[in-house]
């Protein structure tokens, strides 16, 4: 390779590491969940779902609202970019038992999860409701195995799912 291209893939890839550390992976929604979720389904095109973690087999996820009230009361899986639950915030679980999450919905298909056919919702924006918290979670908010994970995605993208 010349050195010309080494310097401009290096340049690349820092160009793209640099903008990654600032765009904000997860929102914070400065209400609460109610509030978030009213708002983004009134100005939103996409489906808008409010979704809680809960201890279970299988899929985890429990829809609380849905917009089109198809999903409601059932538990989902959660595709995303990064997954929510290896957030530095939850280090003690404490997102898990008290936030909600607000879903900009790209996408919804069915997964086998434990010999159990799921809904699994693709996530094009979440917000999190959690303690007043407004400002955004960003790449440097991740746990380190949050980090690792995304990067065994981009070979197996089923990691791209949190159950």
């Amino acid at each position: 390779m010349k050195e010309k291209t080494k310097q401009f893939l290096i340049l690349l890839v820092s160009l793209m590491l640099l903008i990654l550390f600032f765009k904000p992976l997860f929102y914070s929604s400065a209400g609460s969940a109610s509030e978030c979720y009213n708002s983004a389904k009134m100005s939103s095109q996409y489906r808008v779902m409010v979704i809680k973690y809960t201890y279970t087999t299988g899929a985890g996820w429990f829809v609380l609202e849905d917009s089109s009230d198809d999903l409601k009361n059932m538990n989902v899986v959660l595709k995303s970019g990064f997954d929510p639950r290896l957030l530095r915030a939850n280090s003690d679980f404490e997102l898990d038992y008290f936030a909600e999450y607000i879903i900009i919905c790209k996408g919804i298909s069915e997964i086998k999860i434990d010999n159990e056919t799921v809904p699994c919702i693709e996530a094009s924006k979440i917000y999190i409701s959690y303690n007043g918290r407004t400002a955004p979670y960003r790449i440097y908010n991740m746990t380190f195995a949050g980090l690792l994970k995304r990067l065994f995605a981009i070979v197996n993208p089923k990691l791209l799912i949190s159950v």
